[in-house]
């Protein structure tokens, strides 16, 4: 290929690039978003915009998102942009990245609802758990291993009359390049402690984690389903099986 037409080509990029980024950022979104995930309040383009809300399946999960294109990443081959947002108050904040390799987030710092994390098990769902979930990872892409590192804060159990106090948790998750994962889990404080894990997989062909539940306060909301579940001396046991 002569010198000639491989800048004629890098050129051709660049504007085909430039282009995109300038387009409105609502029409992109609209011919690319999936059907789950929804945003309100759009304006200004792809390469400087923001948005009001972000939804996932008609939940609210992040607030005031603002993006801004990175054009000096250009010279390594990266179409990068950084994004803003909040949820609850609370700050966020990523690097979106496109290359020639795929895609992938870094520096991720992100508040999220633990409402619509819990529909992975019937049971689970059935406590109707709220509250906030800090996610924080280096970098997240397809088919390469992930560690992330979770805390739930003030999570509630909406089951009584009244929203009652759990407590807040961290955890640590390692997901490995097949999709094996392993997840641990530690109380930071609350009338119910709860620690445990074990390892999944997220095709969902296999799970098999176990959880200590020990009340320390009163909690009448949960105190029926804490006698029916198996004991370890004075912890509920719950364990979630398949394979």
């Amino acid at each position: 290929m002569s010198h000639k037409l491989k800048w004629g080509l890098t050129l051709l990029a660049l504007f085909c690039i430039c282009f995109i980024a300038r387009l409105p950022a609502l029409f992109v979104m609209r011919a690319t978003l999936p059907a789950a995930v929804s945003l309100a309040g759009v304006e200004g383009s792809v390469w400087s915009g923001s948005a009001s809300v972000l939804g996932f399946n008609g939940v609210v999960i992040q607030e005031k998102l603002h993006w801004k294109f990175q054009p000096r990443n250009l010279l390594h081959g990266n179409l990068v942009w950084q994004i803003d947002s909040e949820f609850r108050g609370a700050p966020a904040t990523l690097h979106a990245i496109l290359g020639l390799h795929g895609g992938s987030l870094e520096g991720i710092h992100l508040s999220l609802p633990l409402d619509p994390l819990m529909h992975f098990n019937s049971m689970v769902e059935g406590v109707k758990l709220s509250g906030t979930v800090r996610l924080e990872a280096d970098r997240l892409a397809m088919h390469e291993p992930i560690r992330l590192k979770l805390r739930a804060e003030q999570v509630t159990t909406a089951m009584g009359a009244e929203p009652s106090l759990l407590g807040s948790y961290e955890g640590n998750l390692d997901i490995d390049a097949s999709g094996k994962g392993q997840l641990l889990v530690n109380s930071l404080g609350g009338p119910l402690q709860i620690t445990g894990g074990g390892s999944f997989e997220t095709s969902g062909k296999a799970v098999d984690m176990k959880l200590l539940l020990r009340p320390a306060g009163d909690l009448p909301v949960l105190a029926p389903i804490l006698a029916t579940l198996p004991h370890e001396g004075d912890q509920a046991v719950v364990k979630i099986k398949r394979s």
